[in-house]
Order: C-alpha cells, then sequence, then structure tokens
C-alpha cells in the first residue's frame, strides 16, 4: 500500500514487518480498482478525501475535524503536536488535474526519475503515459523531441569469436555459399522411409539436426560479415591508415557500449575537436614565433637603443629585463638586491649600468 506524507509531499511504501508495525496502522489507503486514491481519518476511519482534515506534522496523524475537536491520542500521536490543515486536494487546477494529482506527479519524478513515465503512471493511476509525458513537457516548457528518435536496435545475439572473423578470407565467400547451398538442396531431396535401417535414420535425423547450425552460421556471417562489408579487407585497411582511422583506432573499445551511429557521432565531434586543437596550436606557435624573431626597435627610444648596443644585449632582452623590474617595484619587493642575482658575476657591471639607468629615467624608485 502507499502511505501519502502531507508534511513532505512524499510517497512511502509500506511493508509488513515488526520495523514498520506502528506506521501500518495507519489507514490511509489506495484503492487500485477505478483508479482513485482515497484517505481516511486515523482515528475513526472515515472516508475523508474531499473534507477538509488535520494533518500531524510531527507523526503525519490525520484526521477529521470531529476527531481533531476530541484531541484524540495514540501511542505515537499526542495533542500537543504542531498540525496543519489540509483541504481541496481533489480540486481540478487545469485540465482536470487536481491538486493531488500534481502532487503524486511531482513525487513520482523524484521517485520514478525523469522520462519514467511508465513507472509514474503506476503512482499516479487516474492518468496514462501519454498524460504525464505531456504534462511534463508544458510544465517544463521543454521542447518535446522524444517522437523523431530512433528507437534503439538492441541485437539479441553476441559476436561471433573474434578470430574467425580476423581468419575470414574474401574468397571464401563463393565457396562457403555453394557449400552451404549444396547442403540445404540436399536436405530438401532427403525423405524418411519406414523400411531405413536404424543407422540410417539415425544419419537423416543428424542432418536435420544439424541443419539449425547452418542457418545460425548463414546468418551470423550476413550480418557481422557481409552487411558490414568485411569482406573489402583492403579498403579497410587503407581507411585504418588514414588520420581519421588512426585516431578512432584508440577508442574502439567504445564500440562495446554504444550502437554504430552514437559511436560515429561521437568520435566525428572528437576528431573535428582534435583537429581544431592541433590548428589552434599551430597558429599560436606560429605567431609566438613570430614575435620572438620581429624586432622591438620601434618600441624603444633612441637613448634605450644606444644603451643596448653599448650593453651588447638585444632589444628583446631589455624589454624582458625592464618588464621584470617592473613588476618587482608595482609589488614593492626589494629590486636592486634580486636585480643583481640575476646576471653572472662577470657581468654585474652591466648590471650596474642598467640599474642605474632605470633611475635615472624613473622607472624604479629607491
Amino acid at each position: 500500500m502507499y502511505l501519502y506524507n502531507f508534511k513532505t509531499y512524499s510517497l512511502i511504501f509500506i511493508f509488513e514487518d515488526k520495523k514498520h508495525k506502528n506506521i501500518l496502522t495507519m489507514s490511509c489507503s489506495k484503492n487500485i480498482c477505478d483508479g482513485e486514491i482515497t484517505f481516511y481519518c486515523d482515528g475513526c476511519f472515515r472516508n475523508i478525501t474531499k473534507c477538509d482534515f488535520i494533518s500531524c506534522s510531527i507523526c503525519n496523524f490525520d484526521m477529521c475535524v470531529s476527531c481533531f475537536n476530541e484531541n484524540i491520542e495514540t501511542e505515537f500521536h499526542k495533542k500537543e503536536h504542531l498540525y496543519r490543515i489540509i483541504n481541496n486536494l481533489t480540486t481540478d487546477l487545469d485540465s482536470k488535474w487536481s491538486v493531488l494529482d500534481y502532487l503524486i506527479f511531482i513525487n513520482g519524478l523524484i521517485i520514478c526519475g525523469i522520462n519514467n513515465n511508465k513507472g509514474i503512471s503506476k503512482l499516479l493511476t487516474t492518468k496514462t503515459e501519454k498524460d504525464i509525458k505531456e504534462k511534463f513537457f508544458e510544465l517544463t516548457k521543454f521542447t518535446n523531441n522524444t517522437d523523431n528518435e530512433k528507437k534503439p536496435h538492441n541485437i539479441q545475439r553476441s559476436d561471433p569469436y573474434d578470430p574467425v572473423l580476423i581468419n575470414y578470407l574474401p574468397k571464401r565467400q563463393e565457396f562457403e555459399m555453394e557449400l552451404f547451398n549444396d547442403y540445404e538442396s540436399f536436405i530438401a531431396n532427403v525423405e524418411h522411409e519406414s523400411s531405413d535401417p536404424l543407422a540410417v535414420k539415425e544419419l537423416k535425423d543428424h542432418i536435420f539436426n544439424y541443419l539449425k547450425v547452418i542457418n545460425k552460421v548463414r546468418i551470423n556471417w550476413k550480418n557481422f560479415v557481409h552487411d558490414r562489408n568485411l569482406l573489402k579487407i583492403d579498403e579497410l585497411k587503407v581507411k585504418d591508415q588514414t588520420i581519421y582511422g588512426q585516431f578512432i583506432a584508440k577508442y574502439k573499445w567504445l564500440l562495446q557500449i554504444l550502437s554504430k551511429d552514437d559511436f560515429n557521432k561521437i568520435l566525428s565531434c572528437l576528431f573535428k575537436e582534435d583537429c581544431y586543437r592541433k590548428c589552434l596550436k599551430t597558429n599560436y606557435d606560429k605567431e609566438l614565433s613570430k614575435i620572438q624573431n620581429s624586432s622591438c626597435d620601434h618600441l624603444f627610444s633612441i637613448n634605450e637603443i644606444m644603451l643596448c648596443k653599448k650593453l651588447k644585449i638585444k632589444t628583446n632582452s631589455y624589454l624582458k629585463i625592464k618588464r621584470y623590474v617592473l613588476e618587482m617595484f608595482v609589488d614593492k619587493k626589494q629590486i636592486k638586491q634580486t636585480f643583481f642575482l640575476l646576471f653572472p658575476k662577470s657581468e654585474r657591471f652591466r648590471a650596474e649600468i642598467l640599474y642605474t639607468w632605470f633611475l635615472k629615467n624613473g622607472i624604479v624608485l629607491e
């Protein structure tokens, strides 16, 4: 049975065991015969579905107005408990959907999950799966694209043994088809004679029984070899050597859990993404190389260019040093000591000249 909890607006599944013995005393029931949910007073068992009634906020004890007025108590429910008034559950809000229908519908989504219309319809027996589906899209404002979806195709048999497919040679097709055809034509002409010896009868029975195996083998070759065009081995090898073929080789294991259409769609998107990423990386490297190799002389004053020539350093290197000094100055760090450590001892004189230049031109302040 089902117990409706108005405190949390949820449906509780009730099982008959010792742990839930106290809950079983609640007289809320679901009438499955007519597809309607009926609520009863837990005190006098009166039908209160269409009446105003009181629900305890602590122990979920439901009672009619009369029982509430008489201050009914049980082992678990006390009159001091907080309560709330429940009414108008059967009122239709729209399209013959009552307040109770909406509450059970929302709980069905929580319990059964989104798009599990069949499961929700078992809880909300007054509505069909189609009604529940339409109401979901109406409330969420989602676009219903499920009608045009392709139904998944489940193969009801496992693939043949892999080495059998790997060792399959294209020239065997004609031979095997002729062999199977000859076998079936032979069976078509076999007749049981009452005068046949026991050994002949057993041989004929064995031939007839083996026909099932022949048919199964032919179906397997059709589904897993011929229909997949695995006979053109050379073309498949050429395709595997392409950039796309080498890329998807890393993801072939996904075929165990994805359909062929889904696999092709996903791998196509992944391949495009990988190509875009490589293209962006190539363009980035080109631009970076172009910037590094380009001349920055137009960014400097004549005095700065003369300083670079005097110290025999490239303008790009001077720009990096200048940027580093400015960053140190902004972060309020000790510049002079750290700056001199950038140069080897034999080059400290150049560091002294550069630092003096920065001080003189107000790039840094001591």
